[in-house]
């Protein structure tokens, strides 16, 4: 994407995926990569850049990271068949891509949160109980 490309990208965008999308989208991913890896899921290194400021413009480079990330979130953890796939850069990005985005993640993070909900501790029941 060469400069014009991503100036009209930022312009065309109704609501303009801004900075603070791509901090919060960029934070999430860190926090369930160290949720999936805390439950004991392995996966490559994530890089995040989650400190976007006003004004700057990704490069090709930063979307295949953004995206590549969720992908591998993705790929990691079973998810529902209705989760859309991980939007690439190929695809011109629009509001329908950033919401795709979200859904994924909000997936990996409720199946996460389902893990981590029934695992019972040692004290925590006594015999008969369950």
């Amino acid at each position: 994407m060469n400069e014009g490309e991503r100036s009209e990208w930022l312009s065309e965008m109704k609501g303009r995926y801004s900075h603070t999308d791509m901090n919060r989208v960029e934070s999430a991913v860190q926090a369930l990569s160290s949720r999936l890896t805390f439950l004991g899921y392995q996966h490559p290194h994530l890089s995040v850049k989650a400190d976007w400021k006003a004004g700057d413009i990704p490069t090709k480079a930063d979307f295949d990271r953004y995206f590549g990330n969720v992908a591998v979130l993705r790929s990691v953890i079973a998810v529902p068949g209705s989760t859309p796939e991980t939007p690439t850069t190929e695809k011109r990005f629009d509001y329908l891509l950033a919401n795709d985005l979200e859904k994924i993640l909000e997936a990996i993070d409720a199946g996460t949160s389902k893990i981590q909900k029934p695992w019972i501790f040692s004290g925590d029941i006594f015999a008969g109980e369950v």
